[in-house]
């Protein structure tokens, strides 16, 4: 069996399989574009091709052969994935371990894929050390690189790489795709998780649609009702909710986004814009756009302050006080 690719990735594969096809494997491959639009499986479809011994007319792994049985196993010598622990980065000890095995021959005939996931997290050390492994990756050895920042990554690196961008997504594709896991209320999902159709999927699995809407009424009950309601404990109710803190920051995010765009004349189109249009004349852009960066800053954050409680109390509060409009 071969292995699937999501259909609106069909454009963005076709380049990875030409180089299949005329058999000239880059040294370095990254793969960037936003946040749960499935370019880790991109990428793990392609090194998956290229380990496999007998592929299909389409070029896609077949799945029953050798090195693809230790491929899903886990244990091929030749394939070889560093991706960051939870709430950490990627540092100089993992990546001096790669460079190690690099410096092996592979130890089948075939090629030896190497797949970084979320290299933006590479920190500085670490990047300095990776960088003389993307020079001279050794031999028959190929990197592929995914992120969905790839503004944190040296230029050095990326310079050295084939970039693969993924920036359209055909959404009748989407939509097609999501109906067949039942999903109902599509383009509301699809608001709420910034267009990732994978996001989209796990959020309607997990019932977030209904949680992101009473956490955005007591959101805007921070202005609505000013003075008479407890931050505190709004505070403390958001993080007993089984959602991650990095997702609701990614929600209110998502929230001033839409209202930034009401600002500029964008007309309403998500079920939150309705009730941002009305509290939009109580604010300055100017004060609305440095809120954005606080909660910006807040999310980076989030990832490692120990204190998340602290931290929601303090976007809370600025919230709620943020500037009449006057005029």
């Amino acid at each position: 069996m071969a292995e699937p690719i999501y259909p609106w990735l069909t454009p963005y594969w076709q380049t990875l399989e030409h180089y299949l096809r005329q058999q000239r494997i880059p040294q370095a491959v990254l793969i960037t574009g936003r946040a749960g639009i499935g370019k880790r499986q991109l990428a793990e479809c392609f090194a998956a091709s290229v380990l496999c011994e007998r592929p299909s007319e389409a070029w896609l792994a077949c799945g029953h052969c050798h090195a693809c049985v230790l491929r899903r196993a886990g244990t091929h010598p030749d394939f070889i994935v560093l991706e960051p622990e939870a709430g950490k980065g990627l540092g100089i000890d993992s990546v001096r371990d790669l460079l190690a095995r690099m410096a092996l021959k592979p130890q089948f005939e075939g090629q030896r894929m190497i797949l970084i996931d979320a290299a933006d997290t590479l920190n500085p050390a670490a990047a300095n050390a990776f960088l003389k492994g993307l020079e001279e990756p050794g031999e028959r050895t190929t990197i592929i690189m995914v992120t969905d920042k790839p503004a944190r990554l040296p230029i050095t690196i990326r310079s050295r790489c084939q970039h693969i961008q993924i920036t359209e997504l055909d959404q009748a594709q989407i939509q097609t795709w999501l109906a067949q896991y039942q999903v109902t209320q599509v383009d509301a999902l699809l608001a709420l998780a910034n267009g990732s159709p994978l996001r989209a999927l796990d959020y309607h699995e997990k019932n977030y649609l209904a949680l992101a809407e009473q956490l955005f009424d007591e959101w805007l009950s921070l202005r609505c009702e000013r003075g008479h309601v407890n931050v505190v404990k709004i505070a403390e109710n958001w993080l007993k909710q089984p959602v991650d803190a990095v997702i609701l920051l990614d929600w209110i995010c998502l929230w001033l986004v839409r209202l930034l765009k009401l600002f500029y004349g964008e007309k309403v189109q998500t079920g939150f814009d309705s009730a941002l249009q009305e509290i939009k004349s109580q604010l300055e852009l100017a004060q609305l756009c440095r809120y954005y960066q606080s909660v910006l800053e807040g999310r980076q954050l989030v990832l490692t302050q120990s204190n998340q409680q602290l931290l929601l109390e303090k976007l809370l509060i600025e919230w709620s006080q943020l500037g009449v409009k006057h005029g």
